[in-house]
């Protein structure tokens, strides 16, 4: 397939506008195969989604020759698959047990349901006069009735020892089943997103990075004015962001700390550090507590600590686009009265969701990932430029400009302009730290080390060869059209739609 060169890719397109974002001097657009795409840029170096480190692709490829291996645990109940990946094979079960986790999985069979088949199928037609109605997705809706599961238990889930080579063949399966609840990824090393091109993760990470626009958008050099983005979707207005941030801090709160451009340097950080301080206050951190939070796990203890069997796409109430929800964790809970012990804990990234909470779970918001988010979106609203940075050993915050300076902002720390606070404070061994919008990435590491030939030794990428990774990088962020899995547009995007090697790449910074 040719390569396409980034040179006469054009600028930046919102598929909710469809205006340009920066640098539109090119015109005519461009519908580029995702493959030659991504072929625009090749690193030689991969990035290990299991630990985000760096190997050169020779280094990659004499890994593969190992022969990885993963655990496929599945179950089939009234025709229909569930699976586990690398899963705790009895806790599996039981989840598929629980009438809540087997009704949400969509296990539904009608009680003269005999399968469903593709229209383009053999047979299609003999088919279709008998039992009606053809499914895509293997499933059938009319007369639709729980599966019975009153008798399952661990012996009706097989498991099977599944290598690299049998990947290819059952990857689209498996992407099926995530799409349709199905699918649960455990917490153990996932073969199916091992490497990810280091160019290619940054453009996703930068892609999905939160955005402000302002009320004016004359210029023409954003999506759609007087928003918030997240991943170039539109997730709110800023009038339905001032509704609802009015009413969890209140409005004369945010009219106290908008920001003016008379204030000196030292009234911004004063405001700013306010602004921090009140968000900690009014949301909490999650320690993987029993979050039971389902109408019937009321009876299940909320200070007791909560088991992860993996990672699931989200329930539809937390899959709307504004919510932006990017998986949810599937946890057990074992301090119960009752059977109903299982819970999800959904991942959000868009603000209104993260706001929400405080009424719908116990103003418990998350952790680094969700407080970085909602204090962007807190501060952008009150008028401040704010940027998003990704530590590469786990961790996320964001940056403030003042002066003509990006100074550091923690909002899960409530702290502002202590950029060693990570490697003096909490003894991290530094390794890269990037800060992102949709159309720029900077590395930033030197901002917060005190030993950056250290940082360079364990990241295993010379300056020379990261500085042109980044010039090509940010090339391609102004001028090329943004990526859509096959299949799915842009602005639609939920859970369900995402790859899984993108669940595997932002997985490594939600768990912080």
């Amino acid at each position: 397939m040719a390569r396409v060169s980034a040179a006469i890719i054009v600028a930046v397109v919102s598929a909710a506008s469809g205006a340009s974002l920066k640098n539109s001097g090119a015109r005519s657009l461009l519908q580029n195969d995702r493959h030659s795409v991504l072929g625009a840029l090749q690193t030689g170096f991969d990035l290990e989604l299991s630990s985000l480190h760096l190997r050169s692709g020779s280094e990659a490829k004499g890994q593969a020759k190992v022969g990885n291996h993963f655990m496929l645990a599945n179950a089939s109940v009234g025709g229909h698959e569930v699976a586990c990946i690398n899963c705790n094979t009895e806790m599996f079960a039981r989840w598929v047990k629980q009438s809540r986790g087997f009704r949400e999985a969509g296990c539904k069979t009608s009680p003269h349901d005999s399968g469903s088949k593709h229209p383009n199928s053999p047979g299609y037609k003999e088919w279709a006069k008998k039992n009606g109605k053809a499914s895509f997705l293997g499933r059938s809706e009319d007369n639709a009735a729980p599966c019975n599961f009153s008798h399952f238990n661990s012996s009706d889930v097989q498991v099977a020892v599944v290598r690299d080579w049998d990947l290819e063949a059952l990857r689209p399966r498996l992407q099926s089943l995530w799409s349709q609840r199905r699918l649960v990824v455990g917490y153990g090393m996932n073969p199916l997103h091992q490497q990810m091109d280091f160019g290619e993760a940054l453009m996703s990470l930068a892609r999905n990075s939160p955005l402000i626009t302002p009320p004016d958008c004359s210029k023409g050099d954003v999506p759609g004015c007087n928003s918030l983005f997240s991943g170039l979707r539109k997730t709110a207005s800023l009038d339905t962001l001032n509704t609802s941030l009015g009413g969890f801090f209140g409005t004369q709160f945010l009219a106290d700390h908008r920001y003016r451009p008379s204030w000196n340097n030292t009234e911004q950080r004063r405001h700013v550090q306010l602004v921090l301080t009140e968000l900690k206050k009014n949301y909490f951190f999650y320690y993987q507590k029993c979050l039971a939070h389902e109408h019937d796990t009321d009876s299940c203890n909320t200070q007791a600590d909560s088991e992860l069997l993996g990672q699931v796409a989200c329930q539809p109430q937390d899959d709307e686009v504004a919510d932006d929800c990017v998986y949810a964790e599937l946890r057990f809970c074992s301090d119960c009265k009752d059977s109903s012990s299982f819970f999800e804990y959904s991942r959000f990234h868009g603000p209104l969701a993260l706001f929400e909470t405080k009424k719908n779970r116990k103003s418990v918001m998350g952790q680094c990932e969700e407080f970085s988010r909602a204090g962007h979106a807190l501060l952008g609203f009150l008028g401040y430029e704010v940027r998003y940075v990704l530590d590469f050993t786990d961790h996320v915050w964001i940056e403030i400009k003042m002066d003509g300076k990006w100074i550091h902002a923690d909002p899960s720390e409530g702290a502002m302009d202590s950029p060693l606070m990570y490697e003096t404070g909490w003894g991290k061994q530094l390794t890269m730290i990037f800060a992102f919008t949709p159309w720029s990435v900077e590395h930033v590491t030197a901002k917060y080390t005190a030993d950056y030939a250290s940082t360079v030794l364990r990241r295993g990428i010379p300056d020379e060869r990261l500085n042109a990774v980044l010039e090509e990088v940010n090339h391609r962020l102004q001028y090329e059209l943004p990526l859509n899995s096959w299949g799915y547009q842009l602005h639609g995007q939920t859970s369900k739609d995402r790859s899984l090697r993108e669940v595997a790449l932002w997985s490594h910074f939600e768990g912080a």
